[in-house]
C-alpha cells in the first residue's frame, strides 16, 4: 500500500470518527432533553399523583372563575367568608386566650357545615349603646331665671327682668332613616376550589 493510500484511509479514519462522535453527542443530547421533560411532567402531576394534596381541601385561587385541574369549585363558598367550624365541647375545652374576642366576648360555637351571617343589619332597640336625648324641668327650683337686656332696641326696656315657668317636657325630635347598614369588613374576592 502507497503512502498515498494509507493516508486517504487515516483521513477517512478521522472523518468518520468525528462524525461518530458528532451523531453520539446529538443523540445523548437528545436523550437528555426526553428526560427532562419527561421528568418535568412527572414532577408537575406528582402532587396530584402522590396526594400531597388531600381530597376535600378548600384553598383560594387568584384565577378569575375558574379552578386548577384536579379541583372544582366550591359553591358553598360563592359569596361568603370562610370561619372556623368549633362546637360547643370544642369550645368548652380550648384555653380563655382564645374563647374570647377582642372585645371580651365569648365565642359562639358555629359546628362543621353551618351557616350564618348577613350582608347587611338594622339595629335593634336591644344592639343600640345606651343613651338618652333630652330631660325635663320640675320641682320649686327649676322654673326661674332673670333675662338681662344690656342694650335694648329702641323703646324696650333696659335692665333686669324675672320671669317664673312653670313645670314642662322637652321633646328632641327624632332623627335617623332607620336604614341597615353594611357588615362587611374589608375584603378582597378570590374564587374557593375543592380538591377532587
Amino acid at each position: 500500500m502507497s503512502d498515498a493510500e494509507t493516508g486517504s484511509i487515516a483521513e477517512f479514519k478521522a472523518e468518520f470518527r468525528g462524525k461518530l462522535y458528532q451523531a453520539i453527542a446529538g443523540a445523548l443530547i437528545a436523550i437528555i432533553v426526553a428526560i427532562a421533560v419527561a421528568a418535568w411532567a412527572v414532577a408537575k402531576s406528582l402532587p396530584d399523583k402522590i396526594g400531597l394534596v388531600p381530597r376535600g381541601t378548600v384553598a383560594a385561587f387568584d384565577l378569575a372563575d375558574e379552578c386548577p385541574p384536579g379541583w372544582s369549585a366550591y359553591d358553598k363558598a360563592l359569596g361568603r367568608f370562610i370561619v372556623g367550624a368549633v362546637s360547643e365541647e370544642e369550645l368548652g375545652g380550648i384555653s380563655s386566650d382564645f374563647s374570647v374576642d377582642n372585645a371580651g366576648e365569648k365565642l359562639v360555637a358555629r359546628p362543621f357545615g353551618s351557616t350564618g351571617g348577613s350582608q347587611s343589619h338594622r339595629l335593634s332597640l336591644a344592639e343600640m349603646p345606651r343613651h338618652n336625648h333630652g330631660g325635663s324641668t320640675g320641682g320649686s327650683s327649676a322654673g326661674q331665671f332673670v333675662i338681662h337686656q344690656s342694650e335694648p332696641a329702641a323703646g324696650r326696656f333696659s335692665g333686669d327682668v324675672p320671669y317664673t315657668v312653670a313645670d314642662h317636657t322637652h321633646t328632641i325630635a327624632e332623627q335617623g332613616e332607620d336604614q341597615p347598614h353594611p357588615n362587611v369588613p374589608q375584603y378582597v374576592a378570590l374564587d374557593f376550589c375543592i380538591r377532587n
